[in-house]
């Protein structure tokens, strides 16, 4: 299967995030004719999916319109999550600026999926050996599509 294609289908399905999600578009369903109201995940350029797709870090925004100081919580905005090559460690992307893409080793829901179905263990950087196995053991007693 085409990258491309792989990446659609992996947006569409929600096992990775949109490039872009267009939220409450209009959109014309060309068979009944109807416009609904939805959001719209577009992936390299294309339409992935009409559904309820959101943003990675929507889940933090909702507190945006909520006033300070009304909640007795300290919000925690966080960011993507990588090891780094150059500080030997897991960090949020935001907070290494001196990093390049290079700099980092990136592991999507989805590849740690594949890896595991395979019997490949993630990076010890990733995962304990014991939850890697145990998630082998799963993912490989599962169904073959």
């Amino acid at each position: 299967m085409p990258s491309k294609l792989a990446g659609l289908i992996s947006v569409a399905r929600g096992d990775r995030p949109a490039d872009l999600i267009l939220t409450n578009a209009r959109v014309v369903n060309i068979f009944s004719g109807e416009v609904e109201t939805g959001n719209v995940a577009i992936y390299d350029g294309c339409i992935a999916g009409v559904g309820d797709y959101y943003g990675p870090f929507d889940a933090q925004t909702i507190f945006d319109d909520i006033p300070e100081g009304a909640l007795e919580i300290d919000i925690f905005r966080a960011d993507h999550t990588a090891w780094s090559k150059k500080l030997g460690k897991v960090v949020m992307m935001k907070d290494a600026p001196d990093h390049t893409p290079h700099d980092f080793i990136l592991l999507s829901g989805t590849k740690v999926r594949v890896m595991l179905s395979n019997g490949q263990a993630p990076p010890k950087e990733f995962s304990r050996p014991e939850v890697a196995q145990i998630l082998m053991d799963y993912y490989q007693s599962l169904p073959q599509e």
